[in-house]
């Protein structure tokens, strides 16, 4: 029995050995066996780009391996093994892209777990080593007729066409940032000679460097809002015929509104439909985010006032003046006043005139004709020419309105502590339509202030050149609040009565 057992030994370990052997090659085959993931084609149909994985995809949020293949008139050339840290998961076609160069094709390797990996491969293989100089000058006056070399750099060379001068780095693509330059110049040209600050953010360095347009937004008054929405999309216009929009989309990802102090990012829509017939869609989808902008950095600025103690709507005004002064002020015939219970009249009279503007005091008279105290700036610095001035019940809270462009438009002011401070009062848009769809607003002249129900209504109208018809004929704007005047929301059209 003992003889028979060690017969069967040497049998035994040949099985075993057997057995290892073929499970080494099946865990061989399976570490290194190829399957295709994707592939890319030249333009030329020369170059083939194979990019396969390796085996099986690796532990969670570990490393995938895999395999860049390049054939090159049906010839394999090189062959690149790499690894992709996506989580342990099978590779996908969306983990590489390519891009073809003149010398060979460029491929970027992206995984969940790992920055992009960028690879440059020649077509006769090997790793792309830089252009020489005479190949860049070739290319870019292929590129962009006239183009010269002015200044050699490291890593990159300066060039200039068409007046422009631009950066072209010496990477497998000869990258360059004509388009940019042409972008910064065509707006430059724009709005030179244009009463419009434009700057511009600068992001990035040398060939990735960006210009983020800053333009900006002077007022909240309707009119500003109008001209700076066709400024903005008259620019794009003149843009966008040399630089057209399929292409170029990152040049108009952004731009920034520079207002109050602050900057807005603001993403142009409709760039892909804009023309000069049809500026609808873009100008509307601007003037309803400037409408946004300038209503919610108002509504900011009354919480800041809120949160200071003993604030008021605006900074006091009863600045010193000589008795002359007063004397004078006192003596001139105001533009429109207001007389409350006591018979206090309040007046707002014009002491300074500019450019066709007048600038105000406004004088606080009793009954027996003594001045009772001069708010010296009631307007915050501004000209026009004041409408109206009135008082609520409270005689404390009170409005008025001044004109500017001999009427065309006019602005809302409010006190809420008897005329010794004002600050300016924003109300919406009524965001109505002109013949080709664009949004205005045409309620400009704040006409009346009224309190009805326990609410304020304010009555704007259209100004001299006014000439927007409702559903009902010639109308007016009706806007209402709840908090005193502070705020306005629109409620509608109102049939002008008179």
């Amino acid at each position: 029995m003992a003889t028979g057992r060690k017969k069967w030994l040497p049998v035994f370990g040949i099985l075993a050995a057997l057995l290892l052997a073929a499970a080494g090659g099946m865990w061989y085959w399976e570490r290194n066996r190829c399957s295709v993931v994707d592939e890319a084609v030249s333009p030329d149909g020369r170059c083939q780009v194979i990019f396969q994985e390796k085996g099986t995809p690796g532990q969670a949020y570990g490393g995938t391996e895999g395999r860049i293949l390049i054939r090159y008139d049906g010839k394999t050339v090189q062959e690149s093994d790499v690894t992709i840290r996506n989580g342990g998961t099978a590779l996908r076609p969306e983990n590489w892209s390519v891009l073809w160069g003149k010398a060979g094709p460029e491929i970027t390797l992206t995984g969940s777990g790992q920055e992009d990996v960028v690879l440059s491969f020649l077509y006769g293989g090997g790793m792309f080593a830089g252009y020489t100089q005479e190949e860049l000058k070739e290319e870019m006056a292929a590129r962009y007729e006239g183009a010269r070399l002015v200044e050699a750099g490291e890593g990159y060379d300066v060039f200039e066409a068409d007046g422009l001068r631009f950066m072209v780095q010496n990477d497998l693509l000869m990258r360059d940032n004509y388009r940019m330059e042409l972008f910064r110049y065509l707006a430059d040209s724009y709005f030179a000679g244009r009463n419009r600050s434009l700057t511009y953010e600068e992001q990035g360095e040398g060939i990735g460097r960006s210009y983020i347009p800053v333009v900006a937004l002077s007022s909240s008054q309707s009119p500003e809002k109008e001209w700076f929405c066709e400024d903005v999309v008259n620019c794009l216009l003149a843009c966008l015929e040399k630089l057209p929009y399929a292409g170029n989309e990152d040049l108009y990802a952004t731009i920034q509104i520079a207002y109050g102090g602050a900057r807005y990012t603001y993403a142009p829509k409709g760039l892909d439909t804009l023309t000069k017939e049809d500026t609808a869609g873009a100008y509307n989808a601007l003037y309803a985010f400037v409408e946004e902008l300038s209503n919610t950095a108002y509504f900011q600025e009354k919480e800041q006032e809120k949160a200071q103690d003993g604030s008021t709507d605006g900074d006091a005004q009863e600045d010193q003046l000589t008795e002359e002064q007063m004397q004078y002020a006192m003596a001139l015939t105001p533009e429109c006043t207001w007389t409350d219970e006591n018979g206090v009249e309040y007046r707002m009279v014009g002491i300074d005139r500019a450019l066709g503007s007048s600038f105000y005091v406004m004088v606080a008279v009793a009954q027996e004709g003594d001045c009772l105290f001069i708010n010296a700036d009631p307007y915050l610095g501004d000209g026009g020419t004041a409408r109206w001035l009135s008082f609520l019940k409270d005689g404390r809270t009170g409005f008025s309105c001044l004109a500017h462009s001999g009427g065309s438009y006019g602005e809302l002011y409010r006190t809420e502590d008897g005329g010794h401070s004002f600050a300016r009062v924003e109300y919406p848009s009524a965001m109505a339509k002109l013949p080709d769809g664009s949004y205005y607003n045409p309620f400009v002249m704040p006409e009346s202030v009224y309190e009805e129900d326990g609410k304020l209504y304010l009555v704007a109208g259209q100004g001299a050149d006014g000439d927007y018809y409702g559903e009902e004929g010639f109308c007016d704007g009706l806007y209402e609040s709840a908090d005193g005047g502070v705020t306005w929301s629109y409620v509608g059209e109102r049939p002008r009565t008179r």
